[in-house]
């Protein structure tokens, strides 16, 4: 499995592509498995992913700005 990111993946893929791909080589599927597989992946998704951030690094981010702040 391989990753592509921005431009790189925007040039090869179209505009669609550049918040990234993922490339899976995978074993030769019969052709009703390969069907399945091309239909999940054409549904796809235009919006990136948010990434779950831990409550703790939440809150020592929080308490920092608070401080910067000077509250």
């Amino acid at each position: 499995m391989s990753v592509m990111k921005g431009a790189e993946a925007a040039a090869i893929f179209g505009s669609k592509a550049s918040n990234g791909v993922l490339i899976i080589k995978t074993k030769r599927l019969r052709r009703a498995e390969r069907e399945k597989f091309n239909e999940l992946l054409a549904k796809g998704t235009d919006e990136p992913v948010k990434e779950p951030v831990e409550e703790t690094e939440e809150i020592s981010k929080s308490r920092a700005a608070d401080r910067w702040r000077g509250e």
